[in-house]
């Protein structure tokens, strides 16, 4: 068994219960997140923002404001918070840097922010946001964190990456099908958004093609899933194109793809939404070997903090481990700081 649940409910003895007589202006100013991670809890009705340390001990509440969250990020330094907040018809977007209180960037009116992701250097950050109900659409925004400037980067686009040096961002683009374009393909073409030393946009240059997951390897490669004549492969590549390593092949049926992979461990850990639910959904892990390994069901978010893949379900939070067991980190109704 995956769970191994032999010890890891004993955890449950230990954990900090929710705090909820605890009011937004009782909390201190944020210190640094160097180290820590980001949960979600409901507090009085109202999601709330939360960190720990690496093994889900000394939990601290985050201010945050009047509204629900719905997406937060920290920085790569450690010493700033972006998040998102639903307010009274539109949704605001706030930093927080550490030792002071939250002020307010921009705020969205059309479409909902489902995660921030930080340059390299701190100074820019990506934005995926999702809007739409009938023709469901994604968009990704770059943020000048310095001169406050938004400009759309594009549309139908998902699986932002960051360069390492911070001066391009790859993405998939997507594709509508002509005969029903209210859905979009499982597959898209990634596409490279470099900068100019003005801090404009450059148009963008296709990379790869048929591509269904888009991701980053630790030293800061690209890692893709792609699919072709030989069936679902993975590539590693660098940022001019250049193979990384040998061509894997992908134990999958490529038809039942997952639209949702984070990479860490040297793998994959993938969401599969089961039968059409958006809340919940199958965990799968690819590892090194290209071998695919289920890791149960019922799965709300996943996502990669501080290196470590986790997993949220209405049991707790979990992390995966290098030897693709499931280790249980906050027991009860936790989840992650990301939108899907």
């Amino acid at each position: 068994m995956l769970l191994g649940v032999g010890v890891l409910w004993l955890r449950t003895i230990f954990q900090p219960p929710i705090i909820a007589a605890t009011s937004s202006a009782e909390l201190p100013a944020l210190q640094s997140l160097m180290g820590r991670l980001l949960f979600t809890a409901v507090d009085r009705g109202k999601e709330t923002l939360w960190s720990s340390d690496l093994d889900g001990f000394d939990l601290q509440q985050i201010r945050m404001g009047e509204g629900d969250l719905l997406a937060a990020a920290k920085s790569n330094g450690g010493g700033d918070l972006i998040f998102a907040t639903q307010e009274k018809g539109y949704r605001a977007v706030w930093r927080m840097s550490a030792g002071q209180h939250a002020r307010q960037l921009f705020f969205v009116t059309s479409g909902i922010p489902l995660q921030f992701i930080f340059s390299p250097d701190d100074q820019f950050m990506v934005i995926e946001e999702r809007s739409g109900s009938a023709i469901p659409q994604h968009e990704l925004f770059l943020v000048d964190l310095e001169r406050g400037i938004r400009s759309r980067i594009a549309q139908d686009a998902i699986m932002p990456i960051w360069e390492p040096l911070g001066r391009a961002v790859a993405y998939v683009q997507l594709s509508r099908f002509s005969e029903d374009p209210t859905t979009t393909s499982s597959e898209g073409r990634v596409m490279i958004q470099r900068m100019e030393r003005d801090r404009t946009l450059e148009n963008p240059i296709e990379f790869e093609k048929q591509t269904l997951v888009l991701s980053q390897t630790v030293r800061g490669d690209l890692s893709l899933l792609v699919r072709n004549e030989n069936g679902v492969q993975w590539e590693q590549k660098n940022w001019q194109g250049e193979e990384m390593m040998e061509v894997m092949d992908v134990k999958w049926d490529a038809a039942t793809f997952p639209l949702y992979c984070q990479s860490a461990l040297g793998g994959w850990g993938c969401l599969q939404r089961e039968n059409g639910d958006p809340f919940q959904g199958m965990g799968w892990w690819i590892g090194a070997d290209g071998a695919v390994q289920g890791l149960g069901s019922g799965w709300n978010h996943l996502g990669v903090q501080e290196g470590r893949l986790l997993l949220a379900k209405d049991a707790g939070v979990f992390t995966l481990e290098a030897r693709g067991n499931l280790r249980l980190l906050l027991s009860g109704n936790w989840n992650l700081p990301v939108q899907r």
